[in-house]
């Protein structure tokens, strides 16, 4: 009978304790709105209406999403370490057997024949004009002019990278000093190599590559194809 009452008042301390905390992950968390000037990363689901002046423009710790209506503007030092990593992809890439088994290089996404999927997910958005020194990594609908990289899951608009641009999707153009790369595109692609999986897309560089057709200087598609699905594209696609 003591055992007993023992495990009763053991069970109602912990049930106690952990209730509290059982109730407040059932709340929904609250979505904060910012008007006039901000900064980024962000603890809390936000929105920015007007100027976020960024760090990096990411959600961080407890929040989710983060969406910036305005100019963003951006330091992105971790994109940029993200420019040396697909660099390193881009040139391994002539010494990588489609499998990559001859270098740990072989499935960077960075390699020529490596596309992103559809799981990279839009959880920072930025709406109208992002300036990124380093690098962007949220999601843009406007103008994104970045220093060395850009590497997010969609652009539509007008984007303009120092190095290297990877996305799962674009419609407008991208320009970029060395590498653009898309899994589905709608629109133009300029810079020194391009690669595109799927889409109606126009490309202008010295290497040019849609589906499995590479042509120097100038390539295009103009056949209808619909957005693939996550599932019918694999976090990382070898041609």
């Amino acid at each position: 009978m003591k055992h007993y009452l023992i495990w009763i008042v053991l069970f109602s301390l912990l049930q106690a304790y952990t209730s509290p905390v059982a109730a407040q992950d059932s709340i929904p968390q609250r979505h904060y709105t910012r008007t006039g000037a901000w900064t980024t990363p962000v603890k809390r689901n936000t929105t920015i209406n007007g100027i976020a002046l960024s760090f990096m423009t990411i959600p961080w710790m407890k929040a989710d999403t983060l969406e910036v209506n305005g100019l963003n503007l951006e330091i992105g030092p971790l994109a940029a370490f993200g420019a040396v990593y697909n660099v390193i992809g881009l040139v391994s890439s002539p010494f990588v057997r489609k499998n990559g088994a001859t270098s740990r290089y072989g499935e960077m996404l960075g390699n020529f024949s490596v596309y992103p999927d559809a799981d990279s997910g839009e959880v920072c958005l930025v709406r109208g004009l992002s300036l990124s020194a380093g690098g962007a990594l949220a999601c843009t609908r406007g103008i994104s002019i970045n220093g060395l990289t850009s590497m997010n899951s969609s652009v539509h608009g007008l984007e303009i990278t120092g190095l290297v641009s990877i996305h799962y999707e674009f419609q407008g153009i991208m320009i970029a000093g060395l590498h653009n790369k898309s899994t589905y595109g709608r629109g133009l692609q300029v810079g020194l190599i391009n690669a595109c999986k799927a889409g109606k897309v126009v490309q202008i560089g010295l290497i040019n590559k849609i589906g499995r057709r590479i042509l120097p200087f100038v390539n295009c598609s103009f056949r209808k194809t619909s957005l693939p699905t996550g599932k019918e594209i694999s976090s990382q696609i070898s041609l």
